[in-house]
């Protein structure tokens, strides 16, 4: 009989996320799944001032959106349909 049908759990697993953690994880889900993050939700949800707590990350996409790749208007950064093409490489920032 296996663990799981005894009612016992097989195993636990993962790691237990911070608060850093789940704001970068919001971001790049954010940008993976809706090409979109709003800073206005992020400082609801997570109280930072995205602008502040994300002052380099916002440098280094600098380049991509002289290139084409995102566009940053008011509280928005969006990927555009080309910077689709270089999703993971802008999440990594």
């Amino acid at each position: 009989m296996t663990a799981d049908r005894r009612g016992d759990r097989a195993a636990v697993r993962g790691l237990l996320l911070d608060a850093e953690d789940r704001l970068r994880q919001a971001v790049v889900a954010g940008l993976s799944c809706q090409g979109v993050v709003d800073s206005r939700a992020l400082r609801a949800r997570f109280g930072v001032e995205p602008r502040r707590h994300f002052a380099l990350e916002l440098a280094e996409l600098e380049p991509l959106r002289s290139d084409g790749l995102v566009r940053l208007e008011g509280e928005r950064l969006t990927v555009t349909e080309t910077g689709q093409f270089f999703l993971r490489n802008i999440a990594m920032l």
